[in-house]
């Protein structure tokens, strides 16, 4: 059976965050470029892990919208139709929710700080000589 499409694009982009974390922070007392540099693709590469799960997730809200206005036509009613009984019962845009990807946008978040603070403090220690 395979994963859904989120949980492997997030698979690949934590082994590729963790990865390039661990070989930084193995070399952090290595001053030289290199370890800026790494520093550098892994923020970067968080950055677009956190952009790629918002568009992914600003596309299927924009298809349930999308699709709960067809089933109203096909269906000729707004409240008898499948999908808007879930977004009625979901609150959707209404009521304070944490949804999975706003928990892997929390999560991404993090990791966006720890790679600019540490490219921050790499960046200081460097041009400090």
């Amino acid at each position: 059976m395979h994963a859904p499409l989120i949980w492997t694009r997030n698979n690949f982009f934590l082994v590729v965050q963790t990865g390039t974390l661990c070989l930084c922070l193995e070399n952090v007392a290595f001053d030289s470029i290199y370890v800026i540099g790494l520093c550098f693709i892994g923020w970067l590469t968080s950055i677009i892990w956190f952009v790629v799960i918002k568009e992914g997730r600003d596309i299927q809200r924009g298809w349930r919208r999308l699709v709960i206005e067809v089933e109203s036509v096909v269906f000729k009613s707004e409240n008898a139709v499948p999908l808007s009984i879930a977004k009625k019962s979901l609150g959707e845009g209404h009521t304070l929710s944490i949804s999975i990807t706003t928990q892997l946008l929390i999560f991404i978040s993090v990791y966006i700080m720890v790679w600019s603070l540490l490219l921050g403090h790499l960046i200081w220690e460097f041009t400090r000589f």
